[in-house]
């Protein structure tokens, strides 16, 4: 959504709305972050329901690829209604079938592609756009040079200037944020709840769950007791303001190497123990947790051989070496460009300029 908060900061004439999941996962009433996310920027949401391009064969694919038309229809029909000037597309199952009724109707689409390593859908939608933003150097050689740009992946303002308080107390000794990322990962909770009360002696532990977990995760929380009870902390998820306050208050993450989770780290200069998701597009996690740890400053996890003593041992372990980690950090902030939203923004004028839009 920092492009959304963006377009708000620097045209807020711009008619801007949103498409995506309305929830989170297959039949969980949960509404899903984007969603709630794009009301709270004053964005329109519109859901969509399509399926999902896999490279591998499974019980479920032949269901999922007859969904694909459905979803196409879906966005023909959201994009003929409201006729955008442009799409911004930020790639995935969701995007693809609302490129290609764009390309249909004429709209022309403009695609910011996040992962390290692009995956099917959007090698697809690479295709039918008119310019491709990417978020690592190395992906541009994923797609046609001469409509391919390096800028680095957008930033909510407060991730680059994060509040110095927050209403979550963080406690005193060193903090550990866990985190499968915006919708929780049930893998890495089962992992951690037999060690929580070791791991609360020794740290603070910031626990984001997902809303699907949270109340089992709460009922596991209140087996503890006394000072273990409050140095570990759950949340169903954290909004930009707290995620930023415990980025910018954590001695280390533990969690997925989703490619957001990894560029806040870059540009934060903070370590990581990596847990990279086994069965992500292409291998984009573990591709993406690849980038920290060659710049020292994470180390990677194999999820398959991992249990919750292996995991204590390797965060005590990452934790007595924390300073090499930070340095490695530090030393290369820089690679990482903080003004991708910003970048965005140039483009989408440039091209309405071009071609004489007004929204």
């Amino acid at each position: 959504m920092a492009s959304v908060e963006a377009f708000r900061e620097y045209h807020p004439e711009w008619n801007v709305f949103v498409i995506g999941r309305e929830h989170a996962f297959e039949g969980d009433p949960t509404v899903s972050e984007e969603a709630a996310a794009a009301g709270m920027l004053g964005a329109r949401f519109y859901p969509l329901r399509t399926g999902r391009l896999t490279r591998t064969w499974t019980s479920g694919t032949l269901t999922s690829l007859l969904k694909v038309p459905l979803g196409i229809a879906g966005a023909f029909t959201l994009l003929r209604r409201h006729r955008p000037d442009i799409i911004l597309s930020f790639g995935g199952y969701i995007a693809l079938p609302v490129v290609i009724a764009g390309w249909v109707l004429g709209i022309p689409a403009i695609t910011h592609e996040q992962a390290s390593v692009p995956g099917l859908a959007n090698r697809i939608i690479g295709i039918f756009a008119k310019k491709i933003l990417t978020a690592f150097p190395d992906t541009v050689r994923a797609f046609p040079a001469a409509k391919t740009k390096f800028i680095g992946l957008p930033l909510r303002s407060v991730i680059l200037h994060p509040p110095l308080s927050s209403d979550i107390t963080a406690g005193k000794g060193p903090v550990i944020y866990i985190t499968g990322g915006t919708t929780g990962s049930d893998s890495i909770n089962r992992l951690v709840y037999p060690i929580a009360s070791r791991l609360a002696a020794r740290y603070t532990v910031i626990h984001q769950v997902g809303r699907r977990w949270i109340n089992e995760a709460r009922r596991f929380r209140n087996t503890l007791r006394g000072d273990k009870r409050r140095r570990y902390l759950v949340f169903p998820y954290l909004d930009a303001q707290d995620h930023a306050y415990i980025l910018f208050r954590m001695h280390f993450l533990v969690g997925r190497s989703g490619a957001n989770t990894v560029y806040e780290l870059g540009v934060t200069g903070k370590p990581a123990l990596l847990i990279p998701l086994p069965w992500s597009a292409a291998g984009e996690q573990q591709a993406n947790a690849g980038i920290l740890v060659r710049q020292g400053s994470a180390k990677s996890l194999n999820q398959y051989q991992l249990t919750p003593e292996k995991l204590i041992s390797e965060i005590i372990d990452f934790s007595g070496g924390i300073d090499a980690s930070l340095a490695g950090a530090r030393k290369h902030r820089t690679d990482w460009p903080t003004g991708a939203q910003l970048s965005i923004v140039s483009e989408i004028v440039e091209y309405l300029s071009f071609r004489g839009g007004n929204k």
